[in-house]
């Protein structure tokens, strides 16, 4: 095996250790109902708003957790089945 393709075949393996890394990161640390709960209270507190738009939320979700829209759009999804949030078409609201 040549050295080129050694060293190839080390950054290769390292990049994939990154990515998988970043993504059960993410996914780990907020998943987590209580975490997603202190978040979600920080989202609305930042906006004075107990209402707000459906595209503010999920901005708010990647600013504070770090993680891709996809991943933002699950943690909203996780948010509405624990109760911590109501969605009504593009509102996001705070349960009363």
């Amino acid at each position: 095996m040549s050295k080129g393709l050694l060293f190839l075949l080390i950054v290769l393996v390292v990049g994939i250790a990154f990515v998988t890394y970043k993504l059960y990161h993410g996914m780990v640390n907020y998943f987590d109902a209580d975490k997603l709960k202190i978040v979600v209270d920080e989202i609305f507190e930042k906006s004075e708003h107990q209402e707000i738009t459906q595209r503010h939320f999920i901005k708010g979700l990647k600013k504070y957790t770090g993680v891709s829209e996809k991943t933002a759009l699950a943690l909203l999804g996780k948010a509405k089945k624990s109760n911590l949030v109501v969605v009504e078409g593009d509102i996001v609201k705070k349960p009363n």
